[in-house]
């Protein structure tokens, strides 16, 4: 295990010596490789965005696909650059569009649980301690099988002291820097399918039944702490702007799932509004029709109630 990461890490870091530019034209010559001769999941790609966009004719919908897949190829690309990038240069390719949402809780002493998707390029949000100094901050992992894959990617997403944390070991870290009055921004990647025995709440995510990682909520509401959505768009190649928006400042004052759902809809409507950033090769909706074959099971959301009367399901 220690021999491959170390050959692996190695490997990564003189390819993040070149130049960004440089790494694109790689990028470039990479694209119809991973699109048209390895087909890279397109399957699951194109499936998963023809049940989104059921509005869209085949032609959009292959338009979203090719640009997902060079954002896809870019993004790899981007991630290696960032092993050897400096702390001087961060700003060159990460920005923070709106400081005054953290600043207004840093002057009131308060942290915050941050929810975001797998948009943009989510490795950069290794970049947060630059511009949020004042504050610890932790980012929830799911462990890698591969022992050697898990290790590089804990080392890369800590370069700039995140503090990676399991996520069967979240809410005891998180109440442990409480107790500390440490202040904290705590981030949850929330978009995927969450493990079919946690399954607690399930609404309509880009127009299919979906089942949703609730433990963001549950969390914020044990700790009480404020719950925020970010963002990180892409401006450019190589160039992002990080941006958050308030979903609930005191989570005790909203009813079971509401923070969950408010989170939910906020992640659609940026996805619908550039589809091509969000990782459309995961299989997120597999566990669908366990949904609708155990509904009496789990907490349905207003919207998916209202889908499967309207299609007698």
């Amino acid at each position: 295990m220690n021999i491959m990461y170390y050959i692996l890490y190695s490997i990564l870091w003189l390819l993040s010596r070149i130049p960004l530019r440089v790494l694109f034209l790689f990028s470039d010559l990479l694209y119809p490789l991973v699109y048209y001769v390895a087909r890279y999941r397109r399957g699951v790609v194109r499936t998963n965005l023809k049940n989104s966009f059921p509005d869209k004719d085949l032609k959009e919908i292959i338009a979203i696909e090719k640009r997902f897949y060079r954002h896809f190829v870019d993004m790899v690309f981007e991630t290696v650059k960032f092993i050897g990038i400096r702390k001087k240069d961060i700003p060159k390719h990460f920005k923070y569009k709106n400081p005054e949402i953290i600043d207004s809780l840093r002057a009131k002493n308060l942290s915050a649980v941050v929810g975001m998707g797998h948009y943009g390029n989510w490795e950069w949000l290794a970049f947060m301690p630059y511009y949020a100094p004042d504050y610890h901050s932790l980012s929830l992992y799911k462990t890698l099988h591969n022992k050697a894959i898990d290790r590089l990617m804990i080392k890369i997403r800590s370069r700039f002291d995140v503090d990676m944390i399991p996520m069967q070991n979240a809410l005891r870290q998180i109440l442990k820097l409480k107790s500390q009055n440490i202040p904290m921004l705590c981030c949850f990647i929330a978009d995927q399918a969450p493990m079919g025995h946690t399954v607690e709440y399930c609404t309509m995510f880009l127009n299919q039944p979906s089942a949703i990682f609730s433990g963001l909520e549950k969390i914020a509401k044990h700790t009480k702490q404020p719950v925020l959505f970010l963002t990180i768009n892409k401006v450019k190649r190589g160039q992002y702007e990080m941006e958050f928006f308030e979903i609930a400042i005191d989570p005790s004052e909203y009813k079971e799932y509401e923070i969950t759902e408010k989170y939910t809809v906020l992640l659609e409507k940026h996805i619908q509004k550039t589809p091509e950033y969000w990782l459309w090769t995961h299989k997120r909706w597999k566990r669908s029709h366990i949904i609708l074959e155990n509904r009496e099971r789990y907490i349905l959301s207003p919207s998916l109630k209202e889908f499967l009367d309207k299609n007698n399901l």
